[in-house]
């Protein structure tokens, strides 16, 4: 798997992964053989059904299987490989994937800002006082009541 840097720009990353045919040819024949065990079809024993019948049969669903297991995997390594931490899921877009070729497809992502904790143990802070004397406390009692009262009618 060959991994390289696209996009390196603020938080904004982006790489192009290739994935060799010979890696998504073993997953195919590996889960094409784990299915040939179970498979049964007319003309033949249970689990004894021939794989390129399996391929031809099976083969587009087996490889849809196969290439959202290998980009999952493979983006998987190269975000943990480049020590990355996404915001959110990568997008993943196949630029190109044909039979017998490689398999290249671009993942773009946002990571975490690097955040470095100050150190708060040299601040000098100034402890306000306030000199508050009875009357001044009274008349802003006087004053919120004031503001606050409700005068209703009695009905006698």
């Amino acid at each position: 798997m060959e991994i390289t840097e696209t996009k390196n720009e603020g938080l904004k990353r982006a790489y192009k992964i290739v994935v060799p045919t010979a890696d998504i040819e073993s997953r195919m024949a590996s889960r094409l053989g784990e299915i040939a065990r179970t498979a049964r079809m007319p003309g033949f024993r249970p689990g004894k059904v021939p794989v390129h019948l399996l391929r031809k049969t099976h083969g587009n669903a087996v490889m849809g299987e196969v290439l959202e297991q290998t980009v999952s995997e493979s983006s998987q390594s190269a975000i943990s490989e480049n020590d990355l931490r996404p915001v959110a899921q990568p997008k993943i877009e196949i630029d190109k994937f044909e039979d017998g070729e490689d398999l290249e497809y671009t993942i773009e992502l946002e990571i975490f800002p690097e955040i470095t904790l100050t150190d708060f143990s040299s601040l000098k802070l100034e402890r306000l006082k306030v000199s508050a004397n009875k009357e001044k406390i009274d008349a802003t009692i006087q004053q919120i009541a004031a503001s606050q009262k409700e005068s209703i009618p009695l009905e006698v």
